[in-house]
């Protein structure tokens, strides 16, 4: 059992990976006018890495897009991280 616990780990690794990626190419719907749908999807993945530079950054993004200047400022500082 103990040799099944290091491809589980992997496993769920690759998937949080998948889906941070995944996150961080809303911008489309930015780019569409379904701001809200891409802040959903940045915050669902920010509840998988809160330490994802990136996907703080594209939320912050968001956030300005939609006039929502107290929200955004506060992930708008993660740009220094990347």
């Amino acid at each position: 059992m103990a040799e099944s616990v290091p491809c589980n780990f992997i496993s769920i690794l690759a998937r949080i990976y998948q889906a941070i990626e995944a996150m961080n190419n809303t911008n489309p719907y930015n780019a569409t006018g379904q701001v809200e749908k891409s802040i959903a999807i940045y915050e669902r993945g920010l509840a998988l890495d809160a330490s994802s530079a990136m996907a703080h950054w594209n939320l912050s993004l968001s956030y300005l897009l939609l006039g929502r200047f107290q929200e955004a400022w506060k992930h708008h500082e993660w740009r220094w991280l990347f």
